[in-house]
């Protein structure tokens, strides 16, 4: 009887390993699951639009304050980074004179704190504790000395979004990285016809 119960140790034992190994990895699988991964740039890999300039320039008019309410430099792809990228799959240079300048005017995300309930029914409540105020602005100027041509577009896109209390780092970055896609796809569709408006001479049709 005795010899029987010796036996049956070793293998409870390994199945308690077994089982504490199994719980550890679920617990660092939850822990992993917070860790921020960067998403990948915004893209506007597609058709461009051709400008009868030589050169083109993004001037950053924008200075990030680099603290809150101002949150832009803390997101995986800034608003401004988002518009330089625009700018160089966007827009083409194709002429042999004059230039382009896309001027970025506003490239801000802003967190603003929400009010929150107090009382019993709070405890049991996940609330909205931050609002993030997004806006992009930006303006398109060519000039052209050998044409005498001049023109200019600009376009302006804002869009703001809510998060829980409990809210992830992962998932804070995720609301900032969805917010400056979102800006970027209206800046995208309003200051491409704004060009079209008001630098139409100055546009290259293929």
């Amino acid at each position: 009887m005795g010899q029987s119960m010796r036996r049956r140790v070793p293998g409870a034992l390994s199945c308690a390993l077994v089982a504490a190994a199994v719980s550890l990895g679920a617990a660092l699988g939850g822990c992993a699951s917070q860790v921020p991964v960067k998403p990948p740039a915004v893209s506007f890999a597609g058709q461009t639009i051709d400008l009868d300039v030589a050169v083109i320039d993004v001037v950053d008019q924008y200075r990030p304050p680099m603290a809150k309410p101002n949150v832009e430099h803390l997101a995986p792809n800034s608003p401004g980074q988002a518009v330089r990228r625009w700018a160089a799959e966007r827009l083409r240079a194709v002429g042999n004179a004059g230039s382009a300048q896309i001027m970025i005017l506003d490239a801000s995300i802003q967190e603003q704190q929400l009010a929150r309930e107090n009382g019993v029914a709070a405890i049991f409540t996940t609330q909205q504790s931050q609002r993030y105020d997004g806006r992009i602005e930006v303006k398109v100027v060519c000039q052209s000395p050998a044409t005498g041509l001049t023109g200019y577009a600009q376009a302006m896109a804002s869009r703001s979004s809510t998060v829980p209390e409990d809210i992830s780092l992962a998932g804070r970055e995720a609301t900032w990285d969805k917010l400056v896609r979102g800006m970027m796809e209206d800046l995208d569709s309003r200051l491409s016809q704004a060009m079209r408006d008001g630098l139409g001479p100055m546009l290259k049709s293929r």
